[in-house]
């Protein structure tokens, strides 16, 4: 009726009605905006802590392990056959994901419990922290500190998403938008912080988790009825949970077979190639270049991986791929790339490697924020919850895989006699 607020009459804008109307709609356009950035930062918290122990990978493997062996190995292509180290990064990898993927199958069966859960993860992520920065040539006590922060995040990234039921759904583009940074950040901090100090890199990272914290009870506003009609749904559904937990345990089991084709097994796919080749292959094609020196070159492919994520995450309101499977195909492609480079060495340029890493994180964010801005159009609200928490387990089930397959792969690849 009036086009601006200028075009409204005097008469109405004094009327009580007007007034609380106009108060009304603020508070609900503060409380969307709230959500929105409440969302990014936590996303940004919650995939900052996985991001940066990858990252880390070589150097807790060096400080807890390598160093205390000291085995005779070399990273330069002129005076080793291949630059390998007896053991891959995907280690950390797989004490990560294992943990983690046993957690992401049993969390969306587990009653929604919001506020303890995060509890949990702030004090979980915290403490694991604080037992790798204290860990020296004490690989057990690091990878226990590793375990901690998985489950953490795991946890974390099941239980927000299913909360996202409650608020607009732009909310899932802002929280795909904070793991991107989060990749970004979470590698570059590592990358430059630990050249400098280790220890306390690690032991800055607890703020992290402190900032978890605050967002969610400080900035985070509360669900109430008068946000989306889900809100009604998802809290009916979440009580019947409680009241028939095995009626809904059936029901729940039923969902599986479509979770599993239309989610699950493309975006586990995606990420099962993705972290193959980031966990196995990386540390394989280290070439020679006179501006990245080769023993930090593994964390400038991770932190070129994490932006091309960052971008594809970021234009979920941009562009919608409604078939995921096309991302599987093009992953599939960059793995048959970098293992034959890491075999034969046909690519020498450093910076065509940075390329291709990039254009892998594309394809991997994409998958990520299409797969639940997918499930948030196409599945009935009261699904939504499970099939975003069986969509996580799926996640996680690729990378196990992709860490069991990166360690093999990385065994082999060493035991062959460089290329002519």
């Amino acid at each position: 009726m009036f086009k601006k607020d200028d075009d409204i009459p005097d008469y109405i804008r004094t009327n009580d009605s007007y007034r609380n109307l106009e108060s009304e709609n603020r508070h609900i356009r503060s409380k969307y905006r709230r959500a929105l950035l409440a969302y990014f930062i936590l996303g940004l918290c919650n995939n900052f802590s996985f991001i940066a122990l990858l990252t880390a990978a070589t150097d807790i493997i060096r400080i807890n392990l390598i160093e205390h062996e000291k085995p005779s190995t070399n990273h330069t292509r002129t005076e080793e056959p291949r630059a390998c180290t007896g053991i891959s990064s995907a280690i950390i990898l797989l004490a990560e994901v294992l943990s983690a993927t046993i957690f992401s199958f049993i969390i969306p069966f587990v009653p929604i419990l919001v506020h303890f859960k995060i509890l949990l993860c702030v004090v979980m992520t915290a403490v694991g922290y604080c037992f790798i920065a204290s860990a020296e040539r004490a690989i057990k006590l690091a990878m226990v500190g590793v375990v901690f922060i998985s489950i953490s995040c795991v946890m974390g990234e099941a239980t927000l998403l299913q909360y996202t039921a409650y608020f607009h759904g732009n909310v899932i583009s802002t929280w795909s938008a904070g793991t991107g940074v989060a990749g970004v950040f979470g590698a570059l901090s590592y990358t430059l912080a630990a050249e400098k100090h280790y220890k306390y890199t690690m032991l800055g990272m607890i703020s992290m988790p402190i900032l978890t914290a605050l967002t969610f009870w400080i900035l985070l506003p509360v669900p109430t009825e008068l946000d989306k009609q889900s809100v009604v749904i998802q809290r009916a559904f979440n009580e019947r949970e409680v009241k028939t937990p095995w009626a809904i345990l059936k029901k729940k089991s039923h969902l599986l077979p479509r979770a599993l084709y239309k989610f699950i097994a493309p975006l586990g796919l995606v990420y099962f190639l993705a972290y193959y080749i980031n966990q196995g292959l990386y540390e394989l094609v280290v070439v020679d270049d006179k501006i990245i020196a080769e023993k930090v070159q593994y964390h400038w492919l991770q932190v070129a991986f994490h932006t091309g994520s960052f971008i594809s995450r970021s234009s979920a309101t941009c562009i919608y791929i409604r078939y995921i499977w096309i991302m599987t195909l093009f992953q599939l492609i960059n793995a048959v790339v970098f293992t034959t480079t890491a075999i034969y060495w046909y690519i020498e340029n450093y910076w065509v490697l940075l390329f291709l890493a990039v254009e892998e994180g594309l394809f991997a964010g994409a998958a990520y924020v299409n797969t639940f801005v997918k499930i948030g159009k196409e599945e009935p609200e009261e699904d939504k919850q499970f099939m975003s928490s069986m969509t996580c387990f799926g996640n996680n089930a690729g990378m196990v895989l992709a860490g069991s397959s990166a360690m093999l792969a990385h065994r082999l690849i060493c035991k062959l006699p460089p290329p002519k």
